[in-house]
């Protein structure tokens, strides 16, 4: 093989597509350098769309596809977690639907080993699940006898479990659950396995809330190359392996770290974002006017006597994210007029805008 010094920039090019860690993999032949501490892979975000929108790699390189005999029955629900800005979760409830994540298995042209040997010593999924009935998997990469990892709801109650195979250095046996404690509700729970085999500790979180853990001796997961990481199913061991074990319900926000997270980061990841407050109208024109005065939440303008103050388009400026009456529309002042701004978090602020006539010109008196 040639020495990276002597491999042609042009045939670079696509491997620096890959970005930094698989490129050195791919040049001397070895698995990937452990990357800085990162997200690599999310999705179920908000759109409703497939796309990793980690950034982790190549766009486009591990996003997902809907498989199973009722894929072409994937939906979209408005329905996510409280707390978090109005998006789209993913609806499975048709079953035998889950999403296969793109070139994640061996038999894929373009494989990277992103969520195989990347991850063999360290390693966080955490995802949204909501269900009337709790059944399959939600999210892994095999987790079957004898390699790989999984979480799913198991045992009847439905309890959270999280099982990782060829777990030789650990006290306990591969599965790990939340028992006694059962989310068969139907309401949103937010799911955190982490694993950190250099420090020896395997640890599940429901709702941000640690539910089990386990130490033992230094060690690496043995991996299931040949199958792909799946949402909402599962892939055995096996290359080529038909998806199974459907869950048919909804999920949110899926992510993979290449890191064990802490407890306080897994408390930021479910905790809903700080949505903007802000919600400031901050300049307000009546075009070939001028610009109103803005003292508080009331707005005020003196336009010239001859105006027809019942039909003008003001336009304005706001912090929020959306507003009504929409700025450059047409309207009746010959009252004061309210303006609504939202902000990010829901809440509103109104914007009282009164409009003056200026007094009438005098009649010259001869």
């Amino acid at each position: 093989m040639e020495s990276p010094s002597t491999i042609s920039p042009s045939a670079l090019r696509p491997l620096r597509a890959l970005g930094a860690v698989a490129l050195l993999g791919t040049l001397f032949g070895a698995s990937p350098l452990h990357a800085a501490d990162a997200l690599i892979g999310r999705w179920i975000s908000g759109p409703a769309n497939l796309t990793d929108s980690s950034a982790f790699t190549a766009p486009g390189t591990h996003n997902g596809v809907a498989v199973g005999a009722s894929a072409a029955s994937l939906a979209w629900s408005v329905d996510v977690p409280t707390g978090f800005p109005p998006g789209y979760s993913l609806d499975l409830s048709a079953n035998n639907v889950a999403v296969q994540i793109n070139n994640t298995a061996t038999d894929d042209a373009s494989y990277l080993n992103t969520f195989d040997n990347g991850i063999s010593t360290k390693f966080t999924g955490t995802f949204w699940f909501k269900g009337a009935s709790l059944s399959g998997t939600w999210f892994g990469k095999s987790g079957n006898t004898p390699n790989g990892w999984k979480s799913r709801p198991l045992n009847n109650p439905s309890n959270v479990d999280f099982t990782m195979r060829n777990n030789s250095g650990e006290s306990v046996g591969s599965s790990m659950t939340s028992y006694p404690t059962s989310y068969t509700d139907g309401a949103w729970h937010h799911v955190a396995v982490v694993f950190d085999g250099t420090a020896s500790f395997r640890k599940l979180y429901v709702d941000g809330v640690l539910k089990n853990s386990t130490t033992g001796t230094a060690y690496s997961v043995t991996f299931a190359p040949g199958s792909h990481l799946v949402i909402g199913g599962n892939q055995p061991t096996a290359a080529g392996s038909a998806i199974s074990s459907f869950f048919p319900g909804k999920m949110y926000d899926v992510r993979m770290y290449n890191y064990a997270l802490s407890p306080s980061q897994v408390t930021d990841v479910f905790n809903p974002p700080a949505l903007p407050s802000s919600k400031e109208i901050t300049l307000f024109t009546f075009p070939g006017i001028g610009n109103a005065t803005i003292l508080g939440t009331n707005i005020s303008m003196t336009v010239p006597f001859s105006t027809n103050v019942a039909a003008l388009a003001p336009t304005y400026v706001h912090t929020g994210t959306s507003s009504t009456p929409v700025s450059g529309s047409t309207q009746n002042f010959t009252t004061p007029q309210t303006y609504t701004i939202t902000a990010g978090n829901a809440t509103t602020a109104n914007y009282t805008v009164t409009v003056t006539k200026g007094r009438s010109a005098r009649p010259v008196i001869s």
